[in-house]
């Protein structure tokens, strides 16, 4: 009986132990909360920005880039960030007037406002909206260079997402995808990360199927609480499915803009420094820059004159081209890019004489 009684003491005082070493993780925790949402609050974030940014990151400096500064040109209320539509090259890009900014990539102040928005709009935790957004982009990053099969994929992915949340998940019929349905591998499943959205978006893969889950049990509270947050996130997708279909872009405020009248087979970068003599001027598939491939140094033949740079061409996708910063990325997996299976052909720069 002694030997019984001291060990249910000593798992006792145990127990009192991970008790106590608990307690004091989640004070240390919450001590390094504080001090996390204080600097950035110090920085200028807004109470809600500053939560949201401790569940986003894991430090300070990482959450900074993605708050609005002072300086960002903003007038009272107005924002000065501008989601836009081009016409000619059929995808969204980002301007700030007041900066003299212009990128194909959403900065990050306003991916973490949109994160924020669609908190509130559907119900979500940030980091679902965060995911819900990296997914989105894993299917258009690699493939603006053929627009036309990308807006359809959307458009049929926003369909079956939107079947599903539009009938509350009632009907039975909206719930199953069938993989070796042709048309959806044709339109839909040949886009890359375009399963994994439908995967993110609350589908279930099985050997043959993509199923969105079924309802539970109206007894069941937990399995019911789980569906309504699935169902949430589906919401989400489907809302920002719907935005791209109809090319109101990530924020669903883009403006379009008619770049196309006026355009000939000249490029718009001809006659600029580095591309006097250049008779065809490629741009970057992912970035858009023009790619020098050397022509005007070695006819200029001087060395202020920018030197010509390696083209790499996709061997599946013909029109499909990287710059040398964006095959380096490309190359060390540093995002969606391209299809990874695709070969690519090297294109060199004309020779330049004498050192050139």
């Amino acid at each position: 009986f002694d030997s019984a009684r001291e060990n249910d003491e000593a798992i006792h005082r145990v127990g009192s132990m991970a008790d106590a070493i608990e307690e004091r993780m989640a004070a240390l925790r919450l001590a390094g909360k504080e001090r996390f949402i204080e600097r950035l609050v110090a920085a200028g974030a807004v109470h809600d920005e500053a939560e949201a940014c401790w569940k986003l990151f894991g430090s300070v400096e990482e959450a900074l880039p993605y708050l609005n500064t002072p300086d960002d040109g903003r007038t009272g209320y107005k924002n000065p960030w501008q989601e836009y539509y081009s016409l000619r090259y059929q995808r969204f890009y980002y301007c700030n007037d007041a900066l003299g900014y212009n990128s194909w990539d959403m900065p990050p102040c306003m991916q973490l406002a949109e994160w924020l928005l669609d908190t509130g709009l559907y119900g979500v935790d940030v980091t679902v909206a965060r995911d819900a957004y990296a997914a989105l982009r894993a299917v258009t990053e690699p493939s603006w260079h053929r627009a036309d099969a990308l807006w359809r994929g959307i458009e049929v992915m926003s369909k079956v997402v939107g079947n599903v949340t539009g009938c509350g998940n009632s009907l039975e019929k909206y719930r199953v995808i069938k993989l070796d349905n042709a048309k959806l591998k044709e339109g839909v499943l040949s886009l890359p990360g375009a399963e994994a959205l439908l995967q993110a978006a609350g589908f279930v893969k099985g050997q043959t199927t993509l199923s969105f889950p079924a309802p539970p049990a109206a007894q069941d509270g937990l399995a019911a609480a789980e569906h309504a947050r699935t169902l949430r996130t589906a919401g989400l997708f489907a809302a920002k499915l719907q935005q791209l279909s109809a090319r109101k872009g990530f924020t669903g405020g883009a403006k379009e803009v008619n770049d196309t009248a006026g355009t000939s087979f000249a490029s718009k970068h001809s006659g600029k420094p580095g591309f006097k003599y250049q008779q065809v001027i490629i741009e970057c598939s992912l970035c858009a820059r023009p790619i020098n491939d050397g022509t005007d140094r070695l006819r200029i033949k001087s060395h202020d004159t920018p030197r010509g740079e390696f083209r790499y061409e996709c061997q599946t996708c013909p029109t499909f081209n990287l710059c040398e910063s964006c095959w380096d990325r490309h190359t060390s997996g540093q995002g969606p890019i391209h299809e990874r299976g695709h070969t690519f052909r090297t294109v060199h720069p004309h020779e330049s004489q004498h050192g050139l």
